[in-house]
C-alpha cells in the first residue's frame, strides 16, 4: 500500500533521538518504527476502568428510576432506590456528602 499521507508529531530533541535510536536498533526506519509500535502495541487506558463500569452501571440505574418517576411511580422504595443510586454516584466520584 502507497503511504501517501503525513503525519507530524512535536516531541522534544531528547524524545527524538531516543525514538531514532531505537528505530535504528531495530534495523528500521523511523516511520516504519513508529507504524509498527502503532499497530502492535496496544497502550493501557489512563482511565480506571473499574470505575468507568461501575459508574455506567450507576448512571443506568439512575436513568431508570427516573424513567420510573415520570412515569408517575412516586413510591417510597422508588425514591429510596434513587436516594441509594445518587449516594452511589457520589461515592463513586469521591464526594462522600
Amino acid at each position: 500500500m502507497t503511504k501517501s499521507v503525513l503525519i507530524q508529531v512535536r516531541v522534544s530533541p531528547a524524545d527524538k533521538a531516543l525514538i531514532e535510536a531505537k528505530a535504528a536498533a531495530c534495523r528500521l526506519s523511523t516511520s516504519a518504527f513508529l507504524r509498527k509500535l502503532a499497530a502492535e502495541h496496544e497502550l493501557k487506558s489512563s482511565y480506571d476502568q473499574a470505575a468507568v463500569a461501575q459508574i455506567k452501571r450507576i448512571g443506568r440505574n439512575l436513568n431508570q428510576f427516573v424513567r420510573l418517576l415520570h412515569q408517575g411511580d412516586h413510591s417510597d422504595e422508588t425514591k429510596e432506590h434513587l436516594r441509594r443510586c445518587l449516594k452511589a454516584c457520589r461515592l463513586a466520584l469521591g464526594d462522600p456528602e
